[in-house]
């Protein structure tokens, strides 16, 4: 029954990671249209395919949710890069998106220039995909150890609070019998005075 559940988080977790990574798509396509530097919007669908994924697992992921999220990232970059570089040919020829397609995959089997400059578009989306693999790691072990310090602050105050609150009653327990003890003793005298006075009536 957990098993079947984990996997189920890991199935939503996987299409979490698939839309938000749409998003950083659409701002990779954006940017390089608007002439911006469109590598950010590879960093974009990295960064958002691990947020998607951590919602489904209270904003935490492991080594294997590291690998998932970058292979789906990689997978929506690949086709990212052909669907531009597919605008592209469209609109410089004039031609429409369909026979765009077919074009881009000449192209790039025939252009060596055309290669290059679609080579080094993917390599370096994948160096901005690995800096947002890295930010995240980072980011993600110094929120751990916050969380992990502020409970150890708060176990420590609990601890002190309970300290205290048995060094008091201790208090109160010892005054309390220190003053029964007081007690009895005020008695004890009372009596050995009462004694006394009883002996001194029968000698007369």
């Amino acid at each position: 029954m957990e098993q079947e559940k984990t996997q189920n988080n890991i199935f939503k977790a996987m299409l979490n990671a698939f839309l938000m990574g749409l998003i950083g798509c659409f701002i990779f396509g954006l940017f390089y249209f608007l002439g911006i530097i469109s590598f950010i919007g590879a960093y974009a669908i990295y960064i958002l395919a691990i947020y998607g994924y951590k919602k489904s697992f209270n904003n935490k992921i492991d080594k294997k949710g590291y690998f998932i999220t970058f292979l789906i990232s990689l997978v929506q970059l690949i086709l990212t890069i052909i669907f531009v570089y597919m605008i592209y040919i469209s609109n410089i020829l004039e031609i429409n998106l369909d026979n765009a397609f077919p074009i881009f995959f000449q192209l790039l089997a025939e252009d060596g220039e055309f290669q290059v400059a679609v080579l080094y578009d993917f390599i370096i989306s994948i160096v901005f995909m690995i800096i947002g693999l890295i930010t995240d790691i980072i980011t993600t072990k110094i929120r751990n150890n916050r969380i992990q310090e502020n409970t150890t602050i708060n176990e420590n105050q609990n601890s002190g609070e309970s300290t205290e609150g048995d060094f008091t009653q201790n208090s109160s327990d010892e005054e309390f019998n220190v003053s029964e003890s007081s007690y009895e003793t005020e008695i004890k005298e009372i009596e050995s005075e009462i004694d006394k006075h009883i002996e001194e009536i029968d000698k007369k």
